[in-house]
């Protein structure tokens, strides 16, 4: 991972963080996504997330005072500490399928939905319903 994420840490913090790491405070990590979280003990048990974009560390979040304003806090260190630990590789920002189809042209998206339907009647059906359901409320 890319060591760019500890300029975003107080000195202090981040040596807190380090220790909190070596110490074994930080476990149960997650992954969803580009998300990633953990549980941290500290003075409680404190729950860390970092979202990731383009493999770089982009935001935070911890249930602790210190973060309650927006700072990154030992926790979040303590997590990407562990993550640099496990030889963690964020995954590239990849587009969902979701993307492309608000990104395609909608003439593009005709002729796909086209081939598609040709194939499977259910579909057939389903555009029909919706083009009824369309036109009533437009007529």
């Amino acid at each position: 991972m890319d060591q760019i994420w500890k300029e975003k840490f107080h000195p202090r913090i981040l040596d807190r963080g380090r220790t909190y790491q070596q110490m074994g405070r930080a476990h149960r990590l997650t992954h969803r996504g580009q998300e990633v979280s953990a549980v941290v003990e500290g003075t409680n048990v404190y729950h860390p997330a970092v979202s990731f974009s383009r493999g770089i560390p982009r935001e935070s979040a911890c249930d602790c005072p210190y973060a309650a304003e927006g700072a990154w806090c030992k926790h979040v260190a303590a997590l990407l500490f562990a993550l640099d630990d496990l030889g963690y590789t964020p995954e590239e920002d990849l587009p969902t399928w979701e993307d492309a189809v608000a990104e395609l042209p909608p003439d593009t998206l005709r002729v796909v939905l086209r081939n598609v339907a040709e194939q499977d009647p259910g579909l057939q059906e389903l555009l029909l319903r919706l083009y009824e359901l369309q036109t009533q409320e437009t007529g």
